[in-house]
């Protein structure tokens, strides 16, 4: 009986070997990649957070954006206040995005591209209510209004240029992060320090 009971355990350890093979074998060029990020602690907002302050520290000059409020300019660039929230939540809404350093520096280059088209749009944005736009844009600005005189030919040429300009939303960013208009390459050689790969020096900020 023991010597029929192995045969048995073989055939059946056997065939659920050769079953799993024959499920397994069409799928042997296929990636399976799994993130963990996020799932034991909630770290989409600090990472969020962390990118934003390495791109004041890479790029000084978008510390004059009116889009985002500075609190202590001497303590990392401390940009924890609620006029900030928007940029925040615009990143989170972007964490599935891959980065292919390990430290996410590329998180870096999008904090500076939100940052970028959320001024291109004028203000048009700010204030405004509703799902998504009370989520995904400021509610303020620390830049004073704008004069109702007259403005130089300068700043009428500048306006003209961007009217129906809008930031790029969540969804159309996603899609071209890696793919399409390839976001990623882009950023990577528009925000170059010095004309040098932006990325170490990234890490140097983070």
């Amino acid at each position: 009986m023991t010597n029929t009971r192995h045969h048995q355990l073989l055939l059946l350890l056997l065939f659920l070997a050769a079953s799993t093979n024959a499920l397994i074998t069409p799928l042997k060029r296929d990636t399976l990649i799994l993130a963990f990020d996020g799932v034991i602690a909630p770290t989409a907002q600090t990472h969020a957070k962390l990118a934003i302050q390495a791109a004041l520290r890479t790029w000084p000059h978008l510390k004059e954006n009116p889009n985002i409020n500075i609190i202590d300019d001497e303590e990392a660039n401390n940009t924890d206040d609620d006029n900030n929230d928007w940029l925040v939540n615009k990143m989170m809404a972007l964490s599935h995005l891959h980065m292919p350093s390990d430290m996410g520096c590329e998180r870096v280059l999008l904090a500076r591209m939100l940052l970028e088209e959320q001024k291109l749009d004028e203000q048009r944005s700010v204030g405004k209510r509703g799902k998504y736009a009370s989520k995904f844009h400021p509610t303020s600005t620390t830049e004073p209004p704008q004069s109702t005189d007259d403005t130089t030919t300068a700043s009428k040429g500048r306006s003209n240029n961007n009217i129906g300009s809008r930031p790029l939303t969540v969804g159309e960013i996603s899609v071209n992060w890696s793919d399409g208009a390839c976001l990623l390459d882009t950023l990577s050689v528009r925000y170059h320090v010095n004309r040098s790969n932006p990325l170490p020096i990234i890490q140097k900020c983070l």
